[in-house]
């Protein structure tokens, strides 16, 4: 979590409290087969609503604010 509030830092995002990982988010599921697919990223919402992505693959991270603006 050091990742996402060094990057929403660097971007002027303010984390608003506590993170929270939501594994269940994190899962695809293929509508033709119905199987269930990890997704290939972490999913965390802070206190404020706003959701945060960190890929595994690369560490990159994507903000989705509450108002749905993509950082």
């Amino acid at each position: 979590m050091g990742k996402i509030r060094e990057y929403a830092a660097r971007v002027q995002h303010e984390v608003i409290g506590k993170l929270t990982r939501k594994p269940e988010k994190e899962w695809t599921t293929d509508w033709f087969t119905g199987e269930r697919k990890y997704g290939g990223s972490k999913f965390y919402i802070d206190e404020g609503g706003n959701e945060y992505f960190v890929n595994d693959k690369t560490g990159g991270v994507a903000i989705v604010t509450a108002d749905g603006g993509v950082i």
